[in-house]
């Protein structure tokens, strides 16, 4: 089957390269504590950003938050940052708001369970796997939006490149993987983040990430099912080319 796509080339490739951004972003942004530079150009962002060039509504409801701090001094906030992470993610006590899917769709305050494994498999599947291997679990939240960014990347590669076929296969890739993980978990995630006392920065990250995920369910649904259309139509084109 060959797959075309005409004028939404450009399109297709900027829609899939601002995921990419926003997965890689949130990624980062869980995997450690940001710094005062990193909440200073967040902040900044969200004070200059136009209306036009949020995507999203989840993209603008984390902007309005981060506009709340706009004249916070940086290095304060990244002490508040810091805390607030070690109480909900890492401790010393035990986190408030555990970022592994295994706790929330495995056996609870369980770790590297059979899900951890089902999500090994999946990085398999995609020729990747954790950096960390056996020492932090492969279902930390950090991972699993990470992998979400690098297959939006290889998919703007291959709109970019004209492999149509390998775009529409990435976009079920990555569909399946919100359907299957991600999108399974993160809200109860969110949930518990938001019931901390201590919860501020996190509750607005967590609640995006979440809600950004579930856009993006139904993006890629709908993204699919044009791209299935045009390569029904374009089966039906050469089949009537064979037989004219």
């Amino acid at each position: 089957m060959t797959v075309t796509i005409a004028d939404d080339m450009v399109s297709r490739a900027d829609e899939a390269r601002y995921r990419e951004a926003i997965y890689r972003n949130l990624s980062a942004l869980f995997a450690d504590a940001p710094g005062a530079d990193a909440l200073r150009a967040l902040v900044e962002a969200a004070r200059t950003v136009e209306v036009e060039d949020v995507r999203r509504a989840s993209e603008a409801g984390f902007y309005a938050y981060l506009r709340e701090l706009d004249g916070c001094d940086a290095g304060e906030l990244r002490v508040e940052v810091a805390s607030e992470y070690a109480e909900l993610f890492v401790g010393p006590r035990p986190p408030l708001a555990p970022y592994y899917e295994s706790v929330y769709l495995g056996f609870p305050n369980r770790l590297f369970t059979e899900q951890t494994m089902s999500v090994r498999r999946f990085y398999e599947r995609c020729g990747l796997s954790v950096v960390k291997d056996g020492k932090v679990p492969d279902d930390h939240v950090a991972y699993e939006l990470e992998l979400m960014a690098t297959l939006a990347g290889r998919e703007a590669e291959a709109v970019e490149a004209g492999r149509a076929t390998a775009a529409l296969e990435l976009e079920r890739l990555q569909r399946e993987f919100i359907v299957v993980h991600l999108g399974g978990w993160l809200g109860p995630f969110a949930n518990r983040v938001a019931e901390a006392p201590c919860a501020g920065f996190y509750r607005a990250l967590s609640r995006f990430a979440h809600e950004f995920a579930a856009e993006d369910d139904a993006a890629l649904g709908a993204s699919i099912q044009e791209l299935e259309r045009a390569a029904a139509a374009e089966d039906v084109r050469a089949e009537s080319a064979e037989t004219a």
